[in-house]
């Protein structure tokens, strides 16, 4: 069996037939689990292909030859110009699925198709445009940079016959690039693409690890990137804070759209309050909301400044609806409160943790540096004569 490893992943050949797929499982998968395996085995199903290239980009292709492809396999894809080969991410209905959802509008338009399983000498010439990805993106940084140019390349990726590169930059301005696509052109022959990508798409092109401490969404199952507003932390009921909910990028955390569509549909079972609850002797402003237990907090004053009250939904509909009628309800005093739930003590051996802490032999009570050392007083010459 040979191997050849590349920044691609491991690429393995079987001995027994010239065929070649990608061994690395987090390369091969694509982060895209396929749950509708089990039960469209069917050859139909088949014939919309995903391939995946450099960084998680990826496209769909059409299997008009019905070839038997799996996830990992090496494949050669039509191109223009020419040819390119990537890694089958996923296949079958689901990548069908996905097509049909990410193309929804342009559904009909003329797709690339699979022109066959990569060879030998593919994959050699594909190998070889990989090992020039690393120094033509410092070469083109340095062109760029002695043009004087306000971009920076972030990535260069070949096409796996070696015809055409393309060059990923980041830009806050528009660039006018035409005199570095032609040095490039001349310097590297081959037909130069420049593409211009965002705050988030370099981010997944760099990669790195987030602050959970696993590798970031974008750089490894994450495709398609959804708008992150203000809008979304407040729905979440978070405080704004930009060094703690900003990612690699600058940009707002990808991952505060996972549970946002948990938190819209619990805040339909909160009323809206327009006004402040009206009771006896008093009225309550409206502070925050407890999403996961069904608790609506109060303030006995204006803007959180008084004392916190915590009521149940029952108890602020019942009081919304007296209010309405134009009728006060009982006063605070009187309210069944619900008590707040607090974590029971054990006796014992009860914190592993704590107990464990690397820090339990450090002396806390450290001396004040600024602090001088205790000098035992010498004896004058009248109590040195004295006690002679």
């Amino acid at each position: 069996m040979e191997v050849y490893e590349s920044s691609r992943g491991r690429i393995v050949r079987h001995e027994d037939r010239s065929e070649y797929r990608v061994a690395c499982a987090q390369s091969g998968e694509g982060g895209q689990f396929d749950w509708g395996q089990s039960f469209t085995q069917s050859n139909r199903d088949r014939v919309m292909v995903a391939v995946q290239f450099k960084n998680g980009r990826r496209d769909y292709y059409v299997n008009g030859g019905m070839l038997s492809l799996h996830v990992g396999d090496v494949v050669c894809v039509s191109s223009s110009p020419g040819y390119d080969v990537g890694m089958v991410s996923l296949t079958g209905w689901l990548a069908q699925r996905d097509y049909l959802r990410a193309h929804g509008e342009n559904r009909d338009e003329q797709r690339g198709k699979i022109l066959r399983k990569a060879a030998q000498c593919d994959v050699e010439r594909w190998l070889v445009c990989i090992e020039r990805e690393q120094s033509t993106m410092l070469r083109a940084r340095e062109v760029a940079s002695g043009l004087g140019l306000q971009m920076k390349i972030v990535d260069v990726e070949y096409q796996g016959d070696g015809t055409k590169a393309s060059f990923y930059y980041s830009a806050e301005k528009r660039v006018d690039f035409r005199e570095l696509v032609r040095m490039l052109a001349t310097e590297f022959r081959v037909r130069v693409e420049m593409r211009q990508i965002g705050p988030r798409q370099e981010a997944g092109r760099v990669g790195g690890i987030g602050t959970c401490g696993q590798s970031l969404c974008c750089c490894k199952w994450l495709h398609q990137y959804v708008p992150v507003t203000t809008s979304t932390v407040k729905m979440q009921d978070m405080t704004p804070n930009p060094q703690k909910q900003a990612g690699q990028c600058g940009k707002l955390k990808c991952c505060l759209n996972f549970e946002v569509d948990y938190y819209a549909d619990a805040r339909k079972r909160f009323p809206r309050l327009r006004t402040p609850l009206q009771l006896e002797g008093q009225n309550l402003f409206h502070a925050k909301n407890d999403l996961f237990r069904d608790y609506m907090w109060f303030s006995t004053e204006p803007r959180g400044a008084g004392r916190m009250v915590m009521l149940t939904l029952a108890q602020v509909e019942q009081i919304m609806a007296l209010n309405a009628e134009g009728k006060l309800a009982a006063p605070l005093s009187e309210l069944d409160l619900p008590q707040r739930a607090e974590a029971p003590v054990k006796d014992g051996y009860d914190d592993v943790i704590v107990e464990e802490s690397i820090t339990r032999f450090d002396n806390r009570t450290k001396p004040s540096k600024n602090r001088k050392p205790h000098r035992r007083k010498r004896p004058n010459a009248g109590q040195q004569h004295a006690s002679k």
